[in-house]
């Protein structure tokens, strides 16, 4: 998303999910994962934190039905720098899915994406 809308000092971007169903919202869990500003096809699972000199800048997110919001702050509360175009993977999880595979790493998306047949 090349869409930020600034609440100042926090960026944020709302992007459509229609994955996230009502009963991903109720009983399931969502994992958002932005592809490395720096590295193509190296997948970052959400929440990210990157240290800088003085400060660390989170990259976040919630969801509700339908719909994720991302958020980028800096911890120390002055206005973070605007993230550019970011391109991001939202994976919905079935409560079910994630019992009947309690050692599964959910937070790889390249792993999920092979061992679940996701399609890009």
């Amino acid at each position: 998303s090349a869409n930020w809308a600034l609440n100042s000092p926090m960026y944020y971007a709302d992007l459509a999910a229609t994955n996230i169903t009502a009963a991903i919202v109720n009983s399931g869990t969502v994992q958002v994962f932005m592809e490395s500003p720096t590295q193509t096809g190296v997948w970052l699972n959400l929440p990210l934190i990157e240290p800088n000199t003085t400060y660390f800048t989170t990259t976040n997110f919630v969801y509700a039905l339908g719909l994720v919001e991302i958020k980028k702050y800096d911890s120390d509360g002055l206005q973070t720098a605007n993230p550019g175009a970011r391109t991001f993977k939202v994976v919905s999880i079935a409560s079910s899915l994630r019992i009947s595979n309690p050692d599964f790493d959910w937070t790889n998306y390249n792993a999920i994406k092979t061992t679940f047949n996701l399609q890009d």
